[in-house]
């Protein structure tokens, strides 16, 4: 039986502009609205795989990180591979400089939408033990997605380890493991971590017992939390919304809801980048 909830975090850059601008170590840069749209509709298409293979389970994921990830690893590549990633980032039609550059400003206005919200992206590179990279490969990983770069002997049992402890590090200890093993023919490892710390605008109830209704109907109780106050809402043909915003509310979090005759699978077929853009 399906009882999955899916509460999905959002880090509203809509708002902000087509363009926005920011000063860099280097120089201003600027996020292409185009960088912003691909972004999005690459986060659909994830979601939408992510549900064919893990339906059942509840699904946190971070969207914005898997592309900055994967932008990162197309920087490498070329031929078939780079078309065939840009076809599946939606980057076709940009440069790799507008790719980064972009990508590069899109990182820093997360990180500073609020100073009262604690929000850290952080990405490196672990490379096998005599692997040689290219250094413009490298370079653009470390100017654009200030990513660190490590040389790993990956046959050293304490490797996985070092990862971690990595991790531990840059999720504030929140994740403290996120790979049990390391292959000795692994090439090179990317890793990316997300740490977010946020209070609510408004402070909700504390948790108490309510009535929660399952997809088939049936009844259960379980600890819930409530709240009243004006809030921005979104009803569509499927579905509710609602968006709760943290501290100064320039970062929000949105809650979807079924409408009561349609279903979580009707739901996730229906939301896709267009609806998300009205």
């Amino acid at each position: 039986m399906k009882t999955l909830i899916y509460t999905i975090s959002i880090f509203i850059i809509g708002c902000l502009g087509p363009f926005l601008s920011f000063a860099g170590a280097q120089e201003p840069h600027t996020i292409d609205k185009r960088v912003v749209s691909a972004n999005t509709g690459f986060g659909f298409k994830l979601f939408e795989e992510i549900i064919k293979r893990e339906g059942n389970k509840n699904i946190f994921v971070s969207p914005a990180s898997a592309a900055l990830a994967l932008s990162m690893v197309y920087n490498g590549a070329d031929g078939d591979t780079r078309q065939a990633m840009a076809s599946a980032l939606n980057l076709q039609g940009l440069t790799l400089e507008e790719v980064n550059r972009s990508n590069a400003s899109l990182k820093e206005s997360l990180e500073n939408l609020d100073p009262q919200v604690g929000l850290s992206i952080a990405n490196s590179l672990w490379a096998r033990q005599g692997l040689a990279l290219r250094p413009e490969f490298v370079q653009r990983n470390k100017d654009f997605y200030n990513a660190e770069v490590s040389i790993l002997n990956f046959t050293n049992p304490a490797a996985p380890d070092r990862i971690n402890q990595w991790v531990n590090d840059k999720t504030q200890g929140r994740i403290t493991k996120i790979i049990d093993t390391v292959k000795a023919e692994d090439a090179l490892l990317l890793i990316n971590a997300v740490y977010f710390k946020g209070s609510w605008q408004k402070k909700f109830d504390q948790a108490r017992e309510g009535t929660f209704t399952l997809t088939d109907g049936r009844q259960k109780k379980h600890p819930m939390m409530s709240q009243m106050g004006q809030y921005r809402y979104f009803e569509y043909e499927k579905f509710l919304a609602v968006r709760l915003p943290f501290c100064q509310g320039r970062v929000s979090m949105l809650v979807f809801l079924p409408g009561t005759d349609s279903s979580l699978e009707v739901f996730q077929r229906g939301l896709t980048a267009r609806i998300w853009e009205l």
